[in-house]
């Protein structure tokens, strides 16, 4: 599912884009239990900038940075090079990380989460693309999230999903447990997950299922928030939230009824992450010089 999706989206959001405030570092909890407050809403999209990098031609996953509070990570779609690229919240370029010991099939998604070494943020590379539904195995590349630009050197994690092969697009990470969490594209997309500890190779469970992404198959990248207490899936025409009821274990988020986020129409939304501080919304856009959008609560 690619270029054609940008004719079937464009036109349809009309949301005037102006601004961008910026993000707030705040530490989260160390429980898959969340309290949540009542929702305060969004405010509306807006316009933080755009990808400056021009080797930034598909960025296809994204998460924020802890090492360098204030910038977020991206990653190109399949047909590239392992590389991660580092964003300014304004979409202005900081760097570069080159991936050691990574293929690239199809990577789709990214998330920043806990790993095996105490207190150490690592970030997560989905290579989980399968659009002809012919992998026995998705793949994850996980690296300590880093602290300057250069070379970085991945762990495999090979995970299979237990029902046969599917196209996926959201990998997202428990920011307390370092659960995986995978979500198949499609009419009605399936939540797996991989359970920490993780080891090289793994066999994923069904935990729920995903909102319907409505008329175009999604979801098309995801998040959790840094308290847990949230997850916010990319849709081509928009994107969801789910909140987590007080107190209750976070698989149960599932079940709970989505709200809708409008954002601008763009040529492909495929990457959605929540700020540092959890109270802003990024995403970006497939394309040279895609947009960076950025939603933030009231």
């Amino acid at each position: 599912m690619r270029r054609f999706i940008a004719s079937c989206v464009a036109g349809l959001l009309t949301i005037a884009c102006t601004g961008d405030p910026s993000p707030e570092d705040v530490s989260p909890t160390s429980s898959d239990r969340a309290s949540v407050a009542p929702d305060e809403g969004y405010g509306p999209a807006r316009l933080a900038g755009r990808m400056t990098n021009p080797d930034i031609t598909e960025s296809s996953g994204l998460a924020a940075s802890a090492s360098r509070p204030g910038t977020f990570w991206t990653h190109n779609d399949s047909g590239e090079r392992p590389v991660l690229f580092c964003l300014r919240a304004d979409g202005g370029s900081c760097g570069v990380v080159n991936i050691s010991s990574a293929g690239i099939f199809d990577w789709e998604d990214m998330a920043r989460g806990p790993g095996p070494a105490p207190g150490v943020d690592h970030l997560y590379i989905g290579d989980i693309g399968d659009n002809a539904h012919v992998r026995d195995s998705i793949v994850v590349y996980r690296i300590p999230e880093p602290r300057s630009t250069g070379v970085a050197e991945a762990t495999e994690i090979v995970l299979t999903f237990p029902d046969g092969p599917h196209d996926a697009e959201t990998l997202m990470a428990h920011p307390h447990t370092g659960d995986l969490y995978v979500i198949s594209k499609g009419d009605a997309p399936v939540v797996y997950v991989a359970r920490a500890p993780l080891s090289s190779r793994m066999g994923l469970e069904v935990a729920g299922k995903a909102p319907s992404p409505g008329f175009l198959p999604g979801p098309t990248g995801g998040d959790i928030s840094p308290d847990g207490s949230r997850v916010v899936l990319s849709l081509y025409t928009g994107a969801q939230e789910l909140v987590l009821p007080p107190g209750a274990r976070f698989d149960s988020i599932w079940k709970q009824e989505p709200m809708d986020i409008s954002l601008p129409a763009v040529a492909q939304r495929e990457a959605i992450a929540y700020a540092l501080d959890g109270r802003s919304i990024i995403s970006t856009s497939e394309g040279p010089g895609g947009p960076v959008h950025r939603v933030s609560r009231r």
